[in-house]
């Protein structure tokens, strides 16, 4: 099996190494140049094996995935691409990141796989920067997932902030980069979705029974060379899988979803080294005794803007 990568216009000229990491962030460049030296790596069907290779633009890069798996190598902060400003929003109550992809929010059962606290800490550390004593997930993201991650420094204000999550009073915006063109400029979608099945780690739209999964959708932008478009999308409920499962059956599944994606955009969604879903902002209060709001908003990491170039 292979991972197959499009190179665009943006890596045009980078060595191979270093080009592969825009669309392979969770994967360091000893791993890739590992790669290279193993002949697990084809440029246009021709094996290569020197990292000081250049690439151009329209070259079709295959990589075996066995050579991609990095289990035996703890992850860290270097194995992700760490967009500028990484802390975007801090206070006396919380403090929110730009969680990149591939970083899962919280502890996984695998001992080597670092969450978005332990990714944070290190960043802080690294930064020489005051570590808050308490920090408290508040919400969560998918893995793939990148955009706005909060986290409190007490007890009391985690129950605040999850309280407006659970009674819908904050307001969340993602963007999703997606295969295909909306009939319409806005629309809404009101679904009911199953649970997450275990094995398959997917939900689906059910006809009895299920959680109701409200979704306002707004177009963007149309790419039409690509036939891709840029969507907004902004959630009333927090149902898992929500926007990508309801996107998917608009006919607009997100590029990069292996989940939701149909059989007949399989090499489409291959392109794409993760799905292409940002939390662009979140609006919420900050106290019980304030009125005031704040909105926090995360800039997409480079690979989100691959079908931009």
């Amino acid at each position: 099996m292979y991972k197959v990568i499009k190179i665009v216009a943006k890596s045009h000229g980078l060595k191979i190494d270093k080009a592969l990491q825009d669309y392979l962030p969770q994967v360091s460049r000893r791993v890739l140049r590992r790669a290279l030296d193993s002949g697990s790596i084809y440029v246009n069907k021709k094996l290569e094996r020197f990292a000081s290779r250049t690439v151009v633009t329209g070259d079709i890069i295959e990589i075996k995935r066995k050579a991609l798996e990095v289990s035996k190598e703890k992850t860290s902060l270097d194995s992700f691409e760490i967009k500028e400003p990484f802390v975007i929003y801090e206070d006396d109550l919380i403090l929110a990141i730009n969680k990149p992809p591939f970083v899962p929010s919280q502890k996984t059962k695998n001992p080597t796989t670092e969450d978005a606290k332990a990714i944070l800490i290190s960043y802080l550390k690294r930064q020489q920067k005051e570590i808050p004593k308490e920090l408290i997930l508040c919400h969560r993201l998918d893995k793939e997932t990148s955009g706005v991650l909060v986290f409190a420094k007490s007890k009391s204000s985690c129950e605040w902030i999850m309280a407006q999550f659970k009674e819908r009073k904050c307001y969340k915006k993602y963007e999703a980069l997606c295969s295909g063109r909306p009939k319409e400029k806005t629309w809404a979608r009101k679904d009911f979705l199953s649970s997450l099945d275990n094995k398959e780690q997917r939900v689906r739209l059910v006809t009895v029974g299920g959680k109701v999964a409200i979704t306002n959708f707004r177009c963007l932008e149309v790419f039409e060379k690509e036939k891709v478009a840029l969507i907004e999308c902004e959630p009333k409920t927090g149902r898992t899988h929500q926007i990508r499962v309801q996107l998917a059956q608009e006919g607009l599944p997100i590029l990069g979803d292996k989940k939701y994606t149909p059989e007949g955009k399989r090499k489409l969604r291959d392109l794409y080294p993760h799905h292409l879903l940002h939390s662009k902002s979140l609006k919420i209060m900050l106290s019980p005794k304030s009125s005031s709001f704040v909105t926090i908003e995360a800039e997409a990491p480079s690979s989100f803007k691959i079908t931009k170039e």
